[in-house]
């Protein structure tokens, strides 16, 4: 139970009136509310000055005013600070860092994939839990990034003067604004699918999501029954993914390219303006229908092509296979709404009669296959637009396809390979950030024990320098003198033979 308007005393009268209400409700149910575990708290600015107690009774009994309190698993704080938050990740983060460093120090320990999933279903998952919820300030900003650096340190075997910007190279993390905002978006995205989440986002204050929808309409139910989506594939960014995509690629080659009622379409915008064109080709990639949109998005354009095709099909009277490029589009046939813009194809007599059932399908677009190619062509060049021109390709709503297209976006070095041992792996991770131990380092550490000049040319004794550096006399198993561009460059192979 909550209040956020009025004086203080017509909060206290509020709160008193529920309350209340809540009691009665509990008693004709013969239950008995618990005036212990009961409290109350007053969430307040940083300059707040109080004009007196808040008193609120239950049972006959004052329900105390607290603090701090949790409410569903998130602690809030009466001076809106997260502090004892942060505290609590910390002492958590560590105990758990330190079990996991612990099982990697054995000579037969667990994998980097496996303690990597380790910290994140254990040390993420409460991260992302409360704190995209609280205001960070800039300084609790730095500790909650602080505290997923060193549960990644441990779970990579690396030491803790590892240099951020290199653990960053290795493209396994997040930082928590990163976080934050995934965990925003996602929840955004889901709230707005349904009218109970579209009345809780404006209650708390999204009017520019509210806004978004407002041009949106339900698809009759009928129609929403003969459309199947078929399930989105995940983890398929143009980059990291490349290998996943051409799989689907093949797929799609075997099971369409031969079927006489697959279709093919695609959408174009104009160049510098908010005009696009949806076209629709058929199995033979010959032209079925195309339409010009005005005032719309890339996504609204795409679902006019696929409303295009549906109305074909409705009267022709064919089951279609409908090929798209756009997730987006895919997921807004899922929510069964789509613009205003777009009701009109779907709102015609043959659409509104037919029983005819269609499949959309998604395909990753410039991958090659013939009939996206060709769906592409034609929509290009309605617009006079160049093949060659690149597509933005968007940050994914969801919250884990986000991240992770985040953090390849950063990765520099290659993982281990899979063939190497857990020790073998973690040696790896230390060459590539820089941290593998050495004279240089032994002799910042232990001054007095271990000297900074290299043995065998006088150098600085830094791994590379000992290893391929030096052009003294040393052993023969280390008579390797090559630059450190190739060193630079071994660090980046993902060759078995090269990691060794």
């Amino acid at each position: 139970i909550w209040s956020t308007r009025g004086s203080l005393a017509d909060k206290e009268h509020t709160l008193q009136e529920a309350v209340t209400c809540v009691e009665r409700q509990a008693a004709n149910c013969g239950l008995r509310c618990a005036p212990d575990k009961s409290e109350i708290i007053r969430i307040q600015g940083y300059a707040y000055k109080s004009p007196g107690d808040i008193e609120v009774y239950l049972e006959g009994t004052r329900i105390k005013e607290v603090p701090l309190i949790r409410i569903l698993g998130l602690w809030l704080q009466n001076d809106r600070k997260v502090n004892h938050t942060l505290q609590r990740l910390r002492t958590t983060a560590l105990q758990i860092s330190r079990m996991i460093r612990r099982i990697t120090r054995n000579r037969k320990g667990m994998r980097e994939e496996d303690t990597i999933r380790l910290i994140q279903a254990l040390v993420m998952s409460r991260l992302s839990y409360g704190l995209p919820f609280l205001t960070l300030l800039g300084n609790e900003r730095d500790k909650a990034d602080a505290i997923i650096r060193t549960a990644y340190k441990h779970a990579l075997g690396l030491p803790m003067y590892t240099a951020g910007c290199h653990l960053e190279d290795l493209g396994l993390t997040n930082t928590i604004d990163e976080i934050r905002e995934a965990v925003l978006v996602s929840q955004k995205e889901r709230l707005l699918t349904t009218k109970a989440g579209r009345a809780i986002l404006e209650r708390v204050g999204s009017p520019a999501d509210i806004r978004a929808v407002q041009d949106y309409e339900d698809l009759p139910s009928t129609l929403r029954t003969r459309v199947y989506v078929a399930p989105l594939p995940k983890n398929m960014h143009p980059d990291p993914q490349k290998g996943r995509r051409k799989a689907r690629v093949d797929y799609l080659r075997r099971t369409h390219q031969q079927a006489r009622n697959a279709v093919y379409v695609d959408a174009a915008m104009y160049p510098n303006s908010t005009n696009a064109v949806a076209v629709v080709l058929d199995t033979n990639f010959k032209e079925i229908a195309s339409a010009s949109l005005r005032n719309c998005s890339p996504t609204v354009a795409e679902t006019a092509a696929i409303s295009l095709a549906i109305q074909h099909g409705d009267t022709t009277g064919s089951d279609l296979k409908i090929v798209t490029d756009s997730q987006s589009a895919c997921r807004l046939f899922l929510s069964g709404r789509l613009p205003h813009s777009i009701a009109p194809i779907l709102t015609t007599t043959n659409v509104q009669n037919s029983t005819c059932k269609h499949q959309i399908t998604w395909t990753p677009g410039h991958e090659g296959l013939e009939g996206n190619e060709a769906a592409d062509s034609l929509a290009r060049g309605y617009t006079n637009r160049a093949t060659n021109l690149p597509d933005l390709t968007p940050l994914p709503s969801a919250y884990g396809e986000r991240l992770l297209l985040l953090r390849t976006q950063r990765q520099v070095y290659p993982p281990p390979h899979r063939k190497l041992t857990a020790a073998e792996a973690r040696d790896w991770r230390q060459l590539q950030t820089n941290t593998f131990p050495n004279l240089h380092k032994y002799h910042i550490i232990f001054p007095d024990r271990y000297d900074g000049i290299c043995p065998w040319c006088g150098g600085i004794p830094t791994t590379y320098h000992v290893t391929w550096g030096c052009s003294g006399a040393k052993p023969l198993e280390l008579d390797n003198h090559q630059s450190e561009e190739q060193w630079e460059s071994a660090l980046l192979s993902s060759d078995l033979a090269t990691q060794r």
